[in-house]
């Protein structure tokens, strides 16, 4: 599976997203929306938990960037980069 979207963080342990995403099998192209809970913890890693599962990572020290994996917890394992705009 390949992703593009944006999410959005609400500042109360909150977030909601949307995307375009193509999966092996399924097609391509494809629209999809979520929304779960996060958390942050002060050594800057975090938590991402939504109806698929949880998904663990980390926020650079400058705060633009996050990178994150699910292995084995999720219907999908895959890593990530997020990108601040």
């Amino acid at each position: 599976m390949s992703l593009v979207g944006s999410v959005n963080f609400d500042g109360n342990g909150g977030f909601a997203g949307t995307g375009t995403y193509s999966e092996s099998g399924v097609g391509a192209n494809l629209t999809g929306s979520g929304s779960g809970t996060y958390s942050v913890n002060s050594d800057g890693t975090f938590t991402f938990t939504d109806y698929e599962g949880t998904v663990k990572g980390a926020i650079s020290s400058s705060g633009d960037t996050i990178i994150y994996a699910n292995v084995g917890e999720t219907a999908e394992n895959g890593i990530g980069v997020g990108i601040r705009k």
